[in-house]
């Protein structure tokens, strides 16, 4: 009897995200295990956009829920929140662990502390995260997303 070839290896992403070049905006790419990990890792890099480096280090916890039709829709909706706070409270969200309890909806709680820009350093401020060239994309070794930064 022959024996069957192994399965091929399935490689988990690290949560992680990376700048990808851009003509005016910063195209932030981040990816994980699973979407909640590739999410909180898109809230880290947007961290950093402001920041101006690496995103500071997180002294408070806050919750957070956002509704969107699609995950392409909760990502935008979940780092708009993330900039309405920061404009709104002076708020940075440095991070996220969150979850889907709910078609459309995305819940958890965003890891940041009060920003002060002479005390962390100033990047660029962002208007906005875009739809336009939007990516959610999951699969057997995890998921990435894509999303334009208005700046």
């Amino acid at each position: 009897m022959a024996v069957p070839p192994p399965a091929p290896l399935v490689r988990r992403r690290r949560s992680s995200w990376r700048l990808l070049p851009h003509a005016s905006d910063v195209r932030l790419r981040a990816e994980g295990p699973d979407l909640g990990a590739a999410f909180g890792a898109a809230v880290e890099g947007l961290a950093a956009v402001v920041a101006g480096g690496r995103p500071p280090a997180s002294l408070e916890e806050r919750e957070v829920a956002v509704a969107g039709d699609d995950p392409g829709g909760l990502l935008v909706m979940l780092l708009g929140e993330c900039l309405y706070r920061l404009e709104v409270d002076g708020w940075l969200a440095c991070g996220a662990r969150v979850a889907f309890p709910a078609p459309g909806r995305c819940a958890g709680t965003r890891l940041g502390r009060p920003f002060d820009p002479a005390a962390l350093g100033a990047g660029r401020p962002v208007k906005a995260a875009t739809w336009h060239d939007l990516v959610v994309r999951t699969d057997d070794a995890g998921a990435v997303v894509e999303v334009l930064l208005d700046l």
